[in-house]
């Protein structure tokens, strides 16, 4: 989760040493050779990360995510859901995160909240652009855990007059979804 602000947000990312693969080896002031024959396996888990962290990458660069700025837009404790707004002359970026352990199923009736199955979100308003899902950490690619992954997403009036503007579409347990409007 911390790796997709990282590299969605526009101040420089800093992969140390393995960070794009999780590597657990120790720093050392002379590093040891890294061991590649993990990506031979593309079940293995530091495989899935670094096919991860290079989607993460492609989408910083297709939407030029190094300008602009990053502004939390809207966070839940108690639903366990950040999310997170980068804006620059090319798209919007609306970042959200799930750290619960819950589901939420994808939901069209506005508002924060609803039940614990079904969740709007804040989202910036957009005029004549629409929300297209462009990463997925809920991909089979990504994780066994997931077997399938949503790109639906729709805009809805948000119950909360706060907000203008809420997205809804299902967002899996411990996972990341970015959203783009061009």
């Amino acid at each position: 989760m911390g790796l997709a602000v990282e590299l969605t947000g526009p101040a420089i990312p800093c992969l140390f040493m393995g960070t794009e693969f999780f590597n657990a080896a120790p720093f050392a002031a002379t590093p040891a050779a890294i061991d590649w024959s993990f990506l031979a396996d593309a079940t293995h888990a530091q495989t899935r990360l670094l096919a991860l962290t290079r989607a993460l990458i492609a989408v910083r660069l297709e939407l030029q995510l190094h300008a602009g700025k990053l502004q939390v837009r809207w966070w839940d404790d108690e639903l366990g859901l950040l999310c997170y707004v980068v804006e620059n002359p090319v798209a919007t970026l609306l970042g959200v995160i799930n750290t619960s352990s819950v589901d939420y199923a994808c939901g069209c009736r506005g508002g924060v909240r609803h039940s614990m199955d079904e969740v709007a979100v804040p989202a910036p308003m957009v005029q004549d652009k629409t929300w297209t899902s462009v990463f997925s950490s809920e991909s089979p690619s990504y994780s066994s855990y997931f077997s399938e992954e949503t790109s639906e997403v729709r805009s809805a009036p948000c119950a909360d007059a706060f907000y203008d503007n809420c997205i809804t579409t299902s967002f899996h347990s411990i996972s990341v979804r970015l959203f783009a409007a061009m």
